[in-house]
């Protein structure tokens, strides 16, 4: 059937079913395109999936292959998911990256107690204790280590925590001949004792009175219990301290700073202190044998004396008549250029022993 309109004719449905058919027809290549999209969908994110499958299976490879992934910040880590491969990971700040507060991070626990977690909370991540330059042996190549490699804890040396402090210490003594301190602010509330012959505590920056903040101060020891008896034993032959601060509370009457008494009951001791800065403390050295070099050094306060002279009443003679007859003392003591302000008395040599005591130089004082 047509209708005129104007000039033309235009074709009508003819039935009632003709537009029924024509709606069913539209209907049917509707449903058409929505099938079509739904397998494009379908195959997208079956793409996805095969793409973070094959991501997860890079970064175990990566793993395996010595690689560790890097992040952002750890504030951002909480919601993230890190594949089971990915055993380290690296980060690159803390709240913001470049502020020092990233690092490499593990999930095996490492005891320390800078933490995250991932996979919302199922995994934790451990700082990883730095390895850094000033921790490492340089092998065969000659001069001291730094007391930085002996310390086996994640808290950096000079923060404040007496145990670390003292640990490191005294694993570097125990270990090495001679220990770099420089730059190091040590504060210790245990003695230290020093068994290796020839044992050489130092300061590279030859500056023992600069105390001050400034990096490029010299070594600083601090003895933090009043009550300390002494904070270095010197138990060998040959020990020289070099270029240290050594400091108690002005209130402290009771800690010898360094004590020198062979373990074997020998009278040669050899004891070498130089350019040095003593503050407050009972004694600032007690030797007991023969060999004291004490020279170049500032003394301030010593409750007792700066230096005690004494011999050990277990002395035993070693088969040397020229080096250990008891009234020889060949090797002698040097106490020069001293600076001293506050000290009861410099040199004191006044125990039961001090006829075994010859050869005492002192000037320049």
């Amino acid at each position: 059937m047509y209708v005129r309109q104007g000039a033309s004719w235009i074709k009508k449905l003819d039935l009632p079913a003709d537009a029924a058919q024509a709606a069913a027809d539209v209907a049917e290549g509707a449903r058409d395109i929505a099938i079509d999209a739904r397998d494009i969908a379908l195959a997208a994110q079956e793409a996805a999936e095969d793409a973070r499958d094959i991501a997860a299976g890079y970064a175990s490879d990566a793993v395996s292959q010595g690689n560790v992934p890097i992040y952002s910040t750890i504030a951002g880590m909480a919601e993230l998911t890190i594949p089971a491969g990915i055993i380290s990971i690296r980060v690159n700040g803390k709240d913001n990256v470049g502020d020092g507060g990233g690092g490499l991070f593990s999930d095996a626990p490492a005891g320390s107690p800078d933490t995250f977690t991932t996979n919302a909370g199922a995994r934790t991540w451990y700082r990883v204790a730095d390895i850094g330059f000033g921790r490492i042996n340089i092998g065969a190549q000659p001069g001291p280590k730094s007391i930085k490699f002996f310390n086996g804890s994640l808290t950096k040396c000079s923060a404040g925590n007496y145990a670390v402090d003292f640990n490191a210490l005294q694993a570097g003594l125990n270990s090495e001949y001679a220990i770099d301190i420089a730059g190091q602010k040590l504060q210790l509330d245990q003695t230290v004792v020093v068994t290796k012959p020839e044992s050489m505590l130092m300061s590279s920056i030859d500056m023992p009175r600069n105390g001050s903040g400034d990096v490029r101060r010299s070594a600083q020891i601090t003895v933090v219990d009043n009550t300390l008896a002494l904070l270095f034993d010197v138990k060998s032959y040959n020990a020289r301290f070099l270029s240290l601060r050594f400091g108690c509370n002005p209130a402290n009457a009771v800690t010898t700073l360094i004590k020198g008494l062979r373990n074997n009951h020998v009278s040669d001791l050899d004891l070498t202190i130089k350019r040095c800065a003593f503050e407050y403390g009972s004694r600032h050295v007690h030797t007991f044998g023969r060999g004291l070099q004490f020279s170049d050094n500032e003394v301030v306060g010593a409750a007792d004396a700066v230096v005690v002279l004494d011999w050990d009443p277990d002395w035993i003679n070693n088969g040397n008549p020229s080096n250990d007859a008891r009234g020889t003392a060949q090797r002698a003591y040097t106490i020069t250029q001293i600076r001293q302000h506050g000290s009861r008395v410099l040199v004191k040599n006044t125990g039961e022993a001090r006829k075994h005591i010859a050869g005492i130089l002192i000037f320049d004082i």
